[in-house]
């Protein structure tokens, strides 16, 4: 009730408009408006609009569908925009890709990590923000797989990939940090073992925090689930490091 319907149709609205509206910069003749409206930015916004669109609105509304909601979600936050953003980054800075977009991740080893680490973020974020819909989702018909498999199962098996979606990194930092080392950059290895070393730490708080949340709770699972958001974008904080 904070926030009425009318106000969130407006936010939503002028978000979208403001959004797609640098998408014709791409083709205005301005040089210097060039480097913040490149081809690939454009395909970010588009893609993530018409993904957005499809989840939430009527006749698709692909959030009733496990799956598929999932997938928008893990697409637009883990594939579309660090791709599409980085792909700008590259066009904007350096003048090209070296390649096409779809291949960037495969060609590149640091938009790739970054590209696996949030697809899984995505999908546990999918996953997770279900658990307390458990209710209103069962009276709605909507199948998700909290409803399916029940709320602990759900809520012990997100906790737990991400503790290890983080352990993981933090094994794959320590190991850039090494060969950064062999290589004389010292500076890099330093930036990557701090890194390393606050994922390991993430890692553990995610396990702690998880152990005190009841996953019938709803308003527990729910602050819980807004935790994960904070690490979300948080995490975006660690990429300049990560190179």
């Amino acid at each position: 009730g904070a926030l009425s319907v009318r106000a969130a149709i407006v936010t939503v609205c002028v978000c979208l408009v403001l959004g797609l509206g640098l998408v014709p910069l791409v083709y205005a003749n301005v040089p210097f408006l060039q480097p913040f409206a490149t081809e690939a930015l454009q395909a970010t916004l588009l893609g993530s609009a018409f993904l957005g669109t499809i989840y939430s609105l009527s006749p698709f509304r692909l959030k009733r569908f496990p799956l598929l909601a999932a997938t928008c979600i893990f697409s637009v936050r883990g594939l579309l925009i660090n791709v599409g953003f980085y792909a700008h980054a590259l066009v904007s800075s350096f003048g090209g890709l070296g390649g096409t977009l779809l291949s960037l991740p495969l060609r590149d080893v640091r938009c790739g990590m970054a590209a696996l680490f949030f697809v899984v973020f995505g999908v546990i974020i999918a996953l997770m923000k279900d658990v307390p819909d458990l209710k209103g989702d069962k009276v709605s018909g909507i199948r998700t797989f909290t409803v399916r498999m029940g709320p602990t199962a759900i809520f012990a098996a997100t906790s737990n990939l991400l503790a290890c979606l983080f352990g993981g990194m933090a094994m794959f930092m320590s190991a850039a940090g090494g060969q950064s080392i062999v290589a004389g950059l010292y500076y890099t290895a330093l930036a990557r073992g701090i890194v390393g070393v606050t994922m390991l730490f993430v890692a553990q708080q995610v396990l702690s925090k998880a152990k005190d949340v009841d996953a019938e709770n709803s308003k527990m699972v729910y602050q819980y689930y807004m935790f994960l958001w904070k690490i979300f974008y948080a995490s975006y904080l660690a990429l300049p490091f990560i190179r």
